[in-house]
Parts: C-alpha cells; structure tokens; sequence
C-alpha cells in the first residue's frame, strides 16, 4: 500500500469512526482520518484531499443517508473523472442490512460492504481497491505519457 493514505469516513458515531481507524491502524494501514457525518461537509471535503478510500455507514442520519452519500461522491467522481482523475472506492461499513440493499448500494456506486465489528474482510478489500486505484494512475499516466510524446513526435516531424 501507499505511505500514508488518505480515508474518509462517512459515520454519525465518532465512536464507530475510531473504532474503524485503531482498527486500520493496528493492521499497519498509513492513513490519515477525517470524518464527516453531514451532506454540506461532505461535500465541502470531498474537494480538499486526493482521496484514497472511503469508509460509509449505511445509517447515518435519517436526512442524510447512504445512498445520498453515495450520490454525492458520484457526482464528485464524474467531475474528477472529466479533468482527468480517478473513481474513488467507497466501501460500506455498516451494521446488517439485508441483501438487497447491500446489491442496491453496489449498483448505485459502492464497491463493498463489511459488517461493522466484522472486519476480516477490511485489509482484504482495502489492499484490492488500492491497487486498483494505483494501477488506474499508472494506467493514466501512462496515456498521458505516450500522448504527450506523440505531440511531439508529430512536430518533429512537420519540420
């Protein structure tokens, strides 16, 4: 993994959030933690950080819930993506909730879900949605690499 990663952890609980990060930390994950439990914070952070991962409740507030967030990070992601950015995972952490939610979440932009207190899954799934990310970045930068030497192929050649 990255040196120190930067995570965002949508959660009402601070409790729940911290319980989440010793967790991550005592597994030998470098992250830097910041949590939001609001729509406007999450939207005012979302901007400020080349995030890595983010960690969702599925009930966060009854005016602010799951799928709103998810929402939001899309429409963040379609703007990132646009200017050349990546998709940033967003893995559910949640207390049970029934299989067709978990699908519905997934279809609408959540990459996986672990049962909060139940974090065998966690290292596993952040290991995988990290190498994603980086191999998108170097996938990225790459393009822009061979892009950039073809312009200049095609001035050298127009001499």
């Amino acid at each position: 993994m990255q040196d120190v990663l930067q995570i965002l952890i949508i959660e009402d609980s601070a409790l729940d959030a911290d319980i989440l990060s010793k967790f991550l930390t005592y597994n030998n994950v470098q992250a830097e933690f910041y949590r939001v439990d609001t729509a406007q914070d999450l939207r005012d952070i979302l901007p400020t950080k080349s995030w890595d991962i983010i960690f969702c409740d599925y009930h966060i507030h009854p005016s602010f819930t799951c799928p709103d967030a998810l929402a939001i990070i899309s429409e963040h992601n379609d703007g990132e993506e646009k200017n050349g950015g990546f998709r940033v995972p967003v893995i559910i952490v949640s207390s049970v909730i029934n299989e067709s939610k978990i699908v519905e979440l997934m279809q609408i932009g959540a990459a996986d879900f672990v049962i909060k207190g139940y974090f065998e899954r966690l290292i596993p799934i952040l290991r995988r949605e990290i190498y994603n990310v980086s191999t998108f970045r170097r996938y990225e930068a790459n393009i822009r690499e061979l892009s950039a030497a073809l312009d200049t192929l095609k001035k050298e050649t127009r001499i």
